[in-house]
């Protein structure tokens, strides 16, 4: 059916505007103090969720990947699709070959907005079709998708899961795009056995983006940032409302909290320093240098470890990844050149993801390219099956 041109417009703005989503947690100008407001009573499905896709057949193209990872046959990863407007849905496909699993969806989202679990078999996104048809999706590992929330004509900022697996901490916009300050910006929780939804916190006229749910002690972290640009805040809300915050200065730009939800990270520019605190003790903060001469860029935690892989930069120019851990040892897995994309790992940290085609095993340092389209880049790792 004839897509309506308002319905091109809105993903034209969105496409554009990615960029305030994209950097909403940067640490920018200080806001005044947030309360929480009651939230609108969203759409929800959970279990017997409506489908949203299903797994196609095989794709005709399924060559292996020469001399792929260990491990490659267990693993799925999905792939950013170029974002000529209106653009087409990221998709899952192997790691060890380009067969691929499923589209995520058939809306006009060309890049991933979402989250894998922290067991690596479901993966939440964000699922835009048209204008007042937006949705909070779940893929699950060699299934379908389904629809989870229905967000009607919101825009999802951003999703992460709670360390357990049992939640979703997301956040909920009205407008902010193309450079339009939000009517409102909400952070809520969603219940996944309940498909209970709360809301935390709501702020007008300034962007927020969920960081870390740590459930068991009933604790998230969100950034808020305004739309104007400058400092920022770091939030800490409790699940019955009280906030805390801490003002951030400008120069902290934040990275993501550790896979159990108990560290928070943070690069310091220009210097080029990580700098990590408990994400509940903004202020408890600790510092890992890199050596004379270099600086940390982009960084991401290690599931199951204490660690942090780091694109170190020396000038002129080169470029290597690296292994930190909190303890001070460090191990270099690999140089290269030029950093495209982002940086993430397997599930199980036995390998990691780097620029925009590239995969790296970590027990040996060894090198895979992945053979894309152009224009494709890879965004998340899972299980290719529960």
């Amino acid at each position: 059916m004839r897509r309506s041109l308002a319905t091109v417009a809105v993903v034209l703005l969105i496409l554009v505007g990615g960029v305030a989503l994209l950097y909403v947690a940067r640490a920018l100008m200080p806001a005044t103090p947030v309360t929480a407001s009651p939230s609108p009573t969203p759409s929800v499905g959970v279990a017997g969720a409506t489908p949203t896709t299903s797994a196609p057949a095989p794709s005709s193209s399924s060559n292996p990947v020469s001399a792929a990872l260990p491990g490659a046959e267990r693993f799925a990863v999905i792939v950013d699709k170029p974002c000529a407007p209106p653009g087409t849905p990221p998709y899952v496909r192997r790691e060890d070959r380009s067969q691929v699993i499923a589209p995520l969806g058939s809306g006009y989202l060309c890049q991933l907005n979402g989250a894998v679990s922290p067991d690596g078999r479901r993966l939440a996104y964000w699922h835009f079709e048209s204008a007042g048809n937006s949705e909070l999706a779940l893929y699950q590992a060699g299934a379908s998708s389904s629809t989870i929330i229905r967000l009607g004509d919101e825009f999802l900022s951003n999703v992460v899961w709670s360390a357990d697996g049992t939640g979703l901490l997301f956040v909920a916009m009205k407008g902010g795009v193309q450079g339009v300050a939000p009517e409102y910006a909400a952070l809520r929780t969603l219940d996944l056995a309940s498909g209970s939804i709360q809301e935390l916190t709501r702020v007008s006229g300034r962007y927020l983006a969920a960081l870390a749910w740590d459930r068991p002690n009933r604790v998230t972290a969100a950034a808020e940032t305004p739309a104007s640009g400058g400092a920022g805040a770091y939030l800490v809300i409790t699940e019955a409302r009280a906030i805390k915050r801490n003002e951030m200065p400008a120069r902290l730009i934040l990275g993501r909290a550790s896979p159990d939800a108990t560290l928070m990270m943070a690069v310091s520019q220009p210097d080029g320093v990580i700098r990590y605190w408990p994400l509940a003790n903004f202020d408890d903060q600790k510092e890992l240098r890199p050596a004379a001469g270099s600086g940390a860029g982009i960084a991401a935690w290690r599931p199951g470890a204490r660690e942090l892989a780091v694109v170190v930069t020396t000038p002129p120019g080169s470029q290597a990844v690296e292994l930190w851990s909190l303890d001070g040892t460090r191990k270099r897995l690999t140089e290269f050149s030029g950093q495209r994309g982002g940086l993430f790992f397997r599930p199980d940290g036995s390998a990691l993801f780097i620029g925009g085609g590239a995969g790296v095993d970590v027990a040996s340092g060894r090198v895979v390219q992945f053979t894309l389209a152009q224009g494709e880049g890879l965004a998340a790792s899972m299980l290719a099956s529960p």
